[in-house]
């Protein structure tokens, strides 16, 4: 494997991160690491990264001596004479996320999450927003200080330089003027969730602090890479309509959470011509935008905490908070924020999550955006602390990820059609700087969500430089223990040895799709980790794995008993005795499956082979040990040292089928008693390999596929859904928290390309493919998508 030229020839070690000494374990794990690449024997092997070293070669990170690092913002201000004729481009990178405006109008750009050991940088095209003469850019810092699922805690600091016409005019060092943002408040403050780190609260009534010279060179990794996927679309303040107001009171105490806050106010709705000035009330369409047209003066009456209103964005989307209101006094301002109003308002207040944010607004107009954080939902609700305001906008800019060749599916039966619709937008909502389970509460990959999603993108959005750029971030999670964390770029106490193995089929389909081999090089050491940490732990009596023991380890497959990491009332992070899951072992054996071919496309076949033997000889085992043949079903479950409840789910019997465990003779059995509705029912987190062994037998269950596919998304369309859900129950579900945007609930996306338009790659990168639709059942189907070698259209 020839390297790119750019790149610097060196083990990247993925352990060297966030700035930490090595200890004598990382050394030894490191060590082990170097001879296992050496083993792969091949020609030239190197983990590369496409380190810039020309970028920033004049600049210093840098930060405000008198900003702290704890959820802090901080502002650094360049000016410069320009000229409207030139070209002006701007490199930034930053701790966390930054603001940029010039000006004194916002310029869409942000700091892509990763990790402090691998800085990016954005290039930000600033050219035709010049003007001549003087110039002011002012980039606000966001530093959060601590660990999230979203960013992993790390030292503060902004870099930048400015070009004009290619030429460096302004690099950040310690004459940076800079200053303690004065309007973002700082410090601790309530969270969102753990997950999401803090909410943001404003008082745009302080005046601006002056700056100063108070700027300092702090020390910061300088391996600086150029961002690699696009930057993100931001949309203008997308239309909000009006779907109720009227006043307010409010009786929480002081130190009652944002979002409980909102939640808990007594709402007493008024009609529009009751509390809105110049507004009537027709025969038709009377509906109240706010989209940049006109604006609303509201009044309420003296014996009410002041004015509410609630708007509907339409559908569910992802971007950044927008608002632009004029009041008459000094006001406070809560905003909370859903993805449905079944409470008669947003729920911003389920679970353990707060919903919410804070501004205080300014007697005055106030306008502002806040991009430091993505907010997902579809409702927004404000409660004004004033009797009197102006609402011109409150919502959203969206914020997408460019798509350049979106695909197109129509089916004969529209549902379809529409569900392919609903589906390819929710993967656009779930992806940003990499792949989100979902926008609203975590914002966070993990590697099976990753998986669904990934597979249904080549479909939908023939997209391919950006699953390969998350394959790459993910290596930066990769531990000592030899699994990956279980989300990235964050930080979590446990990891989900499930989501680690199945890394490697990730990669494996990636490659099928791009035909990118080099992809399989850069990720060989890793994966013969992964599939090898295993096998010490191996039953050799039963042929079967246990799994992981420990309180790092959550045993999670998929939401359904005997898959969710608890058994009985015990919790699996916790085992202190040895289990046997039957998915756990039926995925290993698939990995197996995806490992040897890997391992053949880089001219390892003796490694090739002894994985094929391993998981036939696990195959056997796993049918002899959970096979029941009175119910023609796997059980999911099993210890031989404790009594444990039997739980025969689809998901056990669907893995049987795909992965070649079940025995011929017994496949038509399994098959019909995973269409009976008998067995505990697969998520729609899994629904592929239930559809995938379905379609082994295409004359039997092709129309039974689509059918459950029009009642299950189907369903959710006809509830009202502009996404796919978390699980059918949508909200219902995880404590009234379920998301209603979620990645992994895409898979009819697979199954119309797959099965019913009929295309799958038969040699990587789509070099070779047929056309083999295996559903009809009276149906026809229309559709084309972008691949390597240009656009299928059937």
């Amino acid at each position: 494997y020839q390297p790119p030229q750019k790149a610097n020839c060196f083990l990247d070690y993925i352990h060297l991160n966030e700035n930490r000494q090595f200890s004598q374990r990382k050394l030894l794990a490191n060590q082990r690491f170097a001879v296992e690449i050496l083993e792969f024997r091949l020609s030239i092997i190197v983990i590369t990264r496409k380190v810039d070293k020309m970028v920033f070669e004049k600049s210093q990170w840098i930060w405000n001596k008198s900003v702290g690092e704890h959820n802090t913002f901080a502002d650094f201000k360049i000016e410069f004479n320009g000229l409207i004729t030139k070209k002006y481009i701007l490199h930034i990178s930053s701790c966390v996320n930054h603001m940029i405006t010039l000006n004194g109008e916002y310029v869409p750009s942000s700091q892509r999450e990763g990790y402090e050991c691998k800085p990016e940088y954005q290039i930000v095209n600033l050219t035709g927003l010049v003007k001549d003469g003087k110039n002011e850019i002012i980039i606000t810092v966001y530093s959060q200080g601590i660990d999230s699922f979203i960013w992993r805690k790390r030292p503060a600091g902004l870099i930048f330089e400015l070009l004009e016409d290619g030429e460096i005019i302004c690099v950040s060092n310690s004459d940076t003027p800079s200053r303690v943002s004065s309007k973002y408040l700082s410090g601790e403050m309530e969270k969102i969730s753990s997950m999401l780190g803090y909410t943001f609260k404003m008082d745009l009534k302080n005046e601006d602090f002056e700056f100063s010279s108070d700027s300092i060179v702090v020390d910061k990794c300088r391996a600086f890479e150029e961002r690699d996927i696009k930057d993100m679309d931001v949309s203008d303040d997308i239309p909000a309509e009006i779907i109720a107001q009227g006043e307010f009171i409010d009786k929480s105490p002081s130190d009652t959470p944002l979002g409980t806050r909102a939640y808990n106010a007594f709402l007493s709705s008024r009609k529009m011509t009751e509390v809105a000035e110049n507004t009537f009330i027709g025969l038709y369409n009377n509906c109240f935008w706010l989209n940049g047209q006109r604006s609303y003066s509201f009044n309420v009456s003296d014996n009410c905490d002041g004015i509410f209103l609630t708007v509907d964005l339409k559908q569910n989307t992802v971007g950044y908070p927008s608002f632009d209101i004029n009041v008459d006094e000094d006001a406070r301002m809560v905003v909370s924020y859903g993805e449905h109003v079944l409470d008669m308002r947003p729920r911003s207040n389920p679970a353990t999550y707060q919903f919410a944010y804070e501004v205080t607004l300014k007697k005055g107009n106030n306008k502002i955006v806040f991009p430091f954080r993505r907010t997902a939902c579809r409702y927004f609700m404000a409660l004004i602390y004033t009797h009197s305001a102006t609402v011109s906008y409150l919502g959203m800019k969206e914020c997408l990820y460019p798509i350049e060749s979106p695909a197109q599916f129509e089916c004969s039966d529209s549902i379809h059609t529409k569900i392919f619709e609903v589906a390819q937008r929710t993967l656009r909502l779930c992806m940003h700087d990499h792949y989100e389970d979902c926008p609203s509460r975590e914002q966070a990959m993990y590697i099976m969500d990753s998986q669904i999603q990934v597979l249904c993108g080549y479909y939908a959005l023939g997209e391919y430089k950006f699953p390969k750029s998350c394959l790459e971030m993910l290596l930066n999670s990769f531990r000592d223990d030899d699994f990956f964390d279980m989300i990235a770029p964050g930080v979590s106490v446990h990891t989900i040895p499930c989501f680690s193995i199945n890394y490697i089929p990730l990669v494996w389909e990636y490659y099928m799709f791009s035909g990118d081999k080099d992809i399989l090089y850069k990720t060989a050491p890793y994966m013969k980790r992964i599939i090898n940490e295993r096998l010490s732990y191996m039953n050799k009596e039963i042929g079967l794995i246990p799994s992981p023991r420990g309180k790092k380890f959550w045993n999670f497959t998929e939401w359904q008993k005997g898959n969710d990491g608890v058994v009985g009332a015990n919790d699996a992070t916790c085992l202190e005795y040895e289990l046997f899951n039957m998915s756990y072992n039926t995925f290993y054996s698939l990995v197996c499956s995806a490992y040897s071919k890997c391992c053949r496309e880089i001219g390892l076949e003796d490694e090739a082979r002894t994985f094929d033997s391993i998981r036939d000889n696990l195959n056997k085992s796993i049918h002899k040990v959970f096979w029941d043949e009175e119910k023609s079903a796997y059980k999911s479950v099993l210890s031989y040292e404790r009594d444990l409840p039997v739980y025969y789910t689809e998901l056990a019997n669907a893995l049987a089928v795909c992965a070649g465990v079940c025995p011929d003779e017994c496949v038509s059995d399994a098959l019909s008693k995973l269409a009976s509705g008998e067995l505990l029912k697969i998520t729609t987190s899994h629904a592929r390999y239930k559809y995938d062994a379905l379609m082994k037998q295409p004359e039997k269950y092709a129309l039974y596929v689509m059918k459950e596919i029009e009642d299950i998304w189907g369903g959710m369309i006809y509830k009202g859904a502009t996404s796919f859900w978390e699980t059918e129950n949508g909200p219902l579900d995880f404590s009234l928290s379920g998301s209603m945007c979620h990645g992994w609930s895409t898979i009819p996306i697979y199954v119309y390309f797959r099965y019913c338009l009929g295309v799958y790659p038969e040699k990587p990168g789509f070099a070779d493919y047929k056309v083999q639709p295996k559903i009809s059942n009276g149906y026809t189907f229309k559709g084309k998508f972008a691949t390597p070698q240009g656009t299928i259209e059937l």
